[in-house]
C-alpha cells in the first residue's frame, strides 16, 4: 500500500477505495437509468511502479485477514496429499487426547496461525500454539523442556509436520500431554515421506491423451517421488511398472491432472 505520489500522501489503498465507490455509484446510476444502460467505464487504478507483488502465502494470509477465509487457494494445497495419506490425526482431533493416547504415535500437520506466549506461576515461559489444517484448528501447549526445544519452530505462516505421542500426565494421569518426537517443515518432509505414487489405469481406459497429460505434468514437476503405473486388465489382474525416466514432486496440480482424467492413485504402495 505504498504512496502513489499523489496529493496529500495518497496511498494505493486510497485509490482502490475511491475506485470501488465510484464503480458502485456508476453501476447504480446505470441500473436506475431510464435507458437501462449497463455499461460502466471506470478506469481501474494500477499499482505504483516498483512495488513488489506479495508471495502466495502472504497474499493468502492477507485474504484471510480481510474476509476471514482463504479465497484464491489454501496455503496447505501443495501438502494436501501428505495430510490425507500420511497423517493419522487431524487438528480437530487434538481436543480428544485420551483417545489419541491409544495410538502408538500421532502424525499430523498444518499451518501455524497463532502463537500466544506467557509466563507460568513458577516464572517459566510457555507458549500456546494454534495450528490449522483442512478440518479446522487445534492447540498445542509448550511447557518446560518442550518450550526450550521446539518453540522457535512455531512461526506464524509456517507449515509443519509433527510426529508425537500422547501420554498421561506425570502427576495427574487423567490429563494427557504431547510427547513430541519430531517437528519438520512440511516442504522438507513432503519429498522424503512420499516415496512413490502409483497411478491406477484400467487398460480399457488407457489413451494417448492420458499418457500425454501425465508425461507433461511429470516434466513440469520433477522431484524425488518415484512414478509407478498400475495397469489393470479387465479380469482385474494388474501389473506395476515403474518409470525409469521420471520422478516427480506430487503437487496439487499433479493430483488435479489425475483427477481430471478420472484416475485413482496409491501412495507408498
Amino acid at each position: 500500500f505504498a504512496s502513489t505520489g499523489g496529493k496529500n500522501g495518497e496511498t494505493f489503498l486510497d485509490l482502490l477505495i475511491r475506485y470501488g465507490m465510484k464503480f458502485q455509484q456508476d453501476k447504480n446510476t446505470a441500473t436506475n437509468s431510464l435507458f437501462g444502460m449497463d455499461m460502466v467505464e471506470v478506469v481501474r487504478p494500477l499499482p505504483p511502479k516498483g512495488v513488489e507483488k506479495w508471495g502466495s502465502i502472504e497474499r493468502l494470509n492477507k485474504e484471510r485477514e480481510l474476509v476471514g477465509i482463504y479465497l484464491s487457494a489454501h496455503p496447505l494445497d501443495d501438502y494436501e496429499i501428505v495430510l490425507n495419506h500420511t497423517c493419522n490425526t487431524k487438528m480437530t482431533d487434538l481436543e480428544n487426547k485420551e483417545d489419541l493416547s491409544k495410538l502408538d504415535k500421532v502424525t499430523f500437520g498444518g499451518i501455524v496461525t497463532g502463537v500466544r506466549n506467557g509466563i507460568t506461576k513458577n516464572n517459566k515461559p510457555f507458549a500456546i500454539i494454534t495450528m490449522e489444517d483442512y478440518s479446522g484448528s487445534g492447540e498445542l501447549p509448550l511447557f518446560g523442556q518442550d518450550y526450550l526445544e521446539y518453540a522457535h519452530q512455531f512461526v506464524v505462516g509456517t507449515s509443519l509436520y509433527i510426529t508425537a505421542k500422547i501420554v498421561p500426565g506425570k502427576y495427574d494421569a487423567t490429563r494427557f500431554n504431547f510427547q513430541f518426537n519430531k517437528i519438520s517443515l512440511m516442504e522438507d518432509i513432503k519429498n522424503s515421506i512420499i516415496e512413490n505414487i502409483c497411478i491406477n489405469i484400467p487398460v480399457e481406459t488407457l489413451t494417448e491423451t492420458i499418457v500425454t497429460d501425465i508425461v507433461a505434468e511429470a516434466e513440469d514437476s520433477p522431484g524425488q517421488t518415484k512414478l509407478c503405473f498400475c495397469i489393470i486388465s479387465p479380469d482385474n489382474t494388474s501389473i506395476d511398472m515403474y518409470s525409469t525416466n521420471y520422478s516427480v514432486t506430487v503437487t496439487k496440480q499433479f493430483i488435479n491432472v489425475l483427477e481430471r482424467d478420472n484416475l485413482t492413485y496409491t501412495i507408498n504402495k
